[in-house]
Parts: structure tokens; C-alpha cells; sequence
């Protein structure tokens, strides 16, 4: 289940969850933090996987190039072996985005490939790298949005999509927005306020 901390510096915070048998790690935009706002998400805190779906297909949960690693920070409530234990979470991690060629997360593009058809795909930078001369259209995986891929596709004539994109398009056309209020909504009943004080862990330092 995927966990929320904030770094050492409280520069910001970031997303630890696991893809396979490799920790992932996840970046948060600010829109992307505005969100566990909203839902009283703490330091140290799980929360659902249906989160993280949705924060990667908004793009507001992206990964660099750097790939799955260690979490940069350590300290109590830090679990860095992140399993999914049931069926359904199983089927959910294989939602997560993942190059097509390697299955990493990292610094993911939609890629058009060139050849006898034109295909798309999802490829990491490493395999960007070793087709670059067979590559046209390349385009960071959390600026796809659903129109711009479905516009994409017609205005290339690309006749082919692999896995890696069909899942993706399952991905962006998955209502997360009723999701993330049942979230928020019970985070509101199951405690007396949102934020706790420092001590006890809080999202936002300047709160006041």
C-alpha cells in the first residue's frame, strides 16, 4: 500500500510504494499535495492505491530518472517494503504505469515507434536511448492527457498501441474523482480534526 512522507528539509512531499520487487518512488506536484490536503493524508500514512492511480493519471504523481530506490529519509513509521498482499491490490499495481521494454517507472514518455506501422508505446528514458533512431513523437507520460493521446493517435495514423498504452487509456478514462471524495469523507468521520500538531505529525509545517 503506498505511503506518504514529506522530506527531511520539508522541501516537500513524495509518494514510497512498491512495483513488483523494487520500492518505486513518486514526485508530487502541487496540485498533488493540495489533494492529500483535502483528504488529511498525514506523514508516514497509507492510503489507497486508487489515490495514487489517480494522481499518476492527472499527472500529478510522476517519477524522475532515477528510477525504484530507497526512500531518502529514515525515522520512525518509515516501512520501505511496501507488498500488496491482496488479489485486488495485485490487480491495481498492475494499473501503475511501466515501460513496456523493462517495466520500470522511470521518466515514462508516450512514444511513437517507426517501422512497417506505426505503434505506440510507454518506454523509459534508458529505452528511449537504445531506439532513439527509430523514434517520431515522444511526449512526457504526465502531460497525456485522455484528448491529447486520442489526438495523438488519429492525427499520426498510429494503427498499433502495445499493453503499455491500452492500460494507460484504462487508466485516464477511470473516474477517480468520486473515489478520492469517499476518502476524504471518511478521513473527516474517523477523526475530531484534520490536522494534528507537529509533534504528532502534520501534512503542512505552516499550518496554523
Amino acid at each position: 500500500m503506498p505511503k506518504l512522507f514529506e522530506y527531511v528539509d520539508r522541501s516537500g512531499f513524495y509518494i514510497v510504494t512498491s512495483i513488483g520487487n523494487n520500492i518505486v518512488t513518486y514526485q508530487l506536484t502541487p496540485e498533488g499535495i493540495e489533494r492529500f490536503r483535502q483528504m488529511g493524508t498525514k506523514h508516514g500514512e497509507p492510503f489507497s492505491i486508487d489515490v495514487l492511480l489517480g494522481l499518476i493519471g492527472s499527472g500529478h504523481a510522476y517519477t524522475g530518472r532515477s528510477g525504484p530506490g530507497i526512500p531518502t529519509i529514515k525515522g520512525q513509521g518509515i516501512q520501505p517494503e511496501l507488498p500488496f498482499n491482496t488479489p485486488a491490490e495485485k490487480r491495481q499495481e498492475s494499473m501503475i504505469p511501466v515501460c513496456a521494454d523493462c517495466s520500470s517507472p522511470a521518466d515514462l514518455h508516450f512514444v511513437e515507434l517507426l517501422g512497417e506501422k506505426r505503434r505506440a508505446t510507454l518506454l523509459c528514458f534508458a529505452c528511449r536511448e537504445k531506439q532513439m533512431l527509430s523514434i517520431d513523437t515522444s511526449i512526457p507520460l504526465p502531460f497525456v492527457t485522455k484528448s491529447l493521446l486520442n489526438r495523438t493517435l488519429a492525427m499520426k495514423g498510429i494503427s498499433e498501441r502495445d499493453d503499455s498504452v491500452k492500460n494507460y487509456q484504462k487508466l485516464l478514462d477511470m473516474k477517480f474523482e468520486e473515489k478520492w471524495k469517499k476518502v476524504a469523507e471518511t478521513k473527516r468521520r474517523s477523526q475530531k480534526k484534520l490536522f494534528d500538531d507537529a509533534k504528532e505529525g502534520k501534512l503542512f509545517s505552516n499550518d496554523e
